[in-house]
């Protein structure tokens, strides 16, 4: 009985350290509720995702109102493992364990009324321009996960190369998701683009397969300077 009792601890014990273990090297990114997660196969935005009860906000930089906004968003997590870099364990190095995730917040997401039950061209269009704005995230995504990926943090204990690596971790966030950092510049960019040429179909179309071309590694990042027009480059 008591080896049977040995056994069955044994086996608790074996699956909680599991467990633990599972937890720490699959960090999870904190979601608000009710989101749409960009998933391979499964991102395709519709008015219904389109939650939120305000119907248009006033833009300055455009001096105008906006008859819709997809609330996109990245979140991200890590954990870390920290190894000693000489055999005199006096010097340490922590490297991260990442993940990352782009989705829609769906509550903070609007459209102009009219624009979700109209058949329209118009109407198509504006959803695929909102698509762009989330296709676009997730490149980005992508991008800011191989970077926080390749970070490393260095130190004399664990504790201070932990402490570096989270340093590093903050500001790299600062520099891609900080306000007005290079993503939202990025974002502003293809909204530029497509206002500052009225809404043209075509401009809006060099934005898409520019940035599909980068989710299927046909390119590196997306640079806005470079987008052709029958052989001409957008400019804002």
């Amino acid at each position: 009985m008591l080896r049977i009792l040995a056994i069955v601890g044994g086996l608790i014990l074996g699956l909680s350290l599991a467990l633990l273990a599972y937890a720490w090297f699959n960090p999870s990114p904190p979601l608000p509720p009710n989101v749409k997660v960009w998933r391979a196969g499964d991102h395709t935005l519709k008015w219904s995702d389109f939650q939120s009860p305000q119907s248009a906000a006033y833009s300055p930089k455009y001096k105008t109102y906006v008859e819709s906004n997809v609330a996109i968003r990245i979140s991200s997590a890590f954990t870390f493992w920290v190894v000693p870099t000489d055999w005199n364990f006096s010097h340490w190095e922590a490297i991260p364990i990442v993940r990352t995730i782009a989705y829609v917040d769906r509550a903070n997401s609007f459209a102009e009324p009219g624009l979700k039950i109209d058949q329209s061209l118009r109407s198509q269009l504006v959803l695929e321009h909102e698509q762009g704005h989330y296709n676009l995230q997730e490149a980005q995504r992508r991008r800011l996960q191989r970077v926080l990926r390749d970070l490393r943090g260095y130190g004399e204990t664990p504790a201070s190369a932990v402490e570096d690596l989270e340093l590093k971790f903050s500001n790299v966030q600062s520099q891609f998701l900080g306000s007005d950092g290079q993503f939202d510049r990025e974002q502003g960019a293809y909204d530029d683009d497509v206002y500052n040429n009225y809404g043209d179909h075509i401009v809006q179309q060099a934005w898409l397969k520019r940035i599909q071309d980068e989710l299927n590694n046909r390119s590196g990042p997306l640079d806005p300077a470079k987008i052709q027009i029958e052989g001409q480059a957008i400019t804002g």
